[in-house]
């Protein structure tokens, strides 16, 4: 690289107190959008505290679901109590049995 090159190269490197407020600007702006995003998601529970789901797509995928704190699938625990019948039955024909401390410890592992 020539000398002028590498004049104007660091002619637009920005100084540190130009590089300090672009960061103070940065976690004002985030905190700004953050305080919007809360106020955003308590106005949406206030109004969907009445008992009803609440579906969050994107581009007409279903991606999360809000149910109350009381919402009770009766058809899901079903599906998930048989699916845990049919792997305990698999295990079963192989030989193979847990107690509850080996299972416990196994989800306790997979929450790390």
């Amino acid at each position: 690289m020539n000398e002028k090159a590498r004049r104007s190269t660091a002619a637009r490197k920005p100084s540190l107190e130009q590089i300090r407020a672009f960061k103070a600007l940065a976690r004002r702006v985030d905190a700004e959008e953050g305080e919007a995003i809360k106020a955003r998601a308590r106005a949406v529970l206030q109004r969907h505290t009445g008992g009803r789901q609440r579906l969050f797509t994107k581009r007409g995928l279903v991606k999360a679901r809000m149910v109350p704190a009381d919402y009770f699938d009766e058809r899901k625990q079903a599906e998930v109590l048989s699916n845990m019948a049919r792997i305990r039955d698999r295990l079963a024909k192989k030989g193979k049995t847990f107690t509850r401390e080996e299972i416990r410890a196994a989800l306790e592992s997979g929450r790390r």
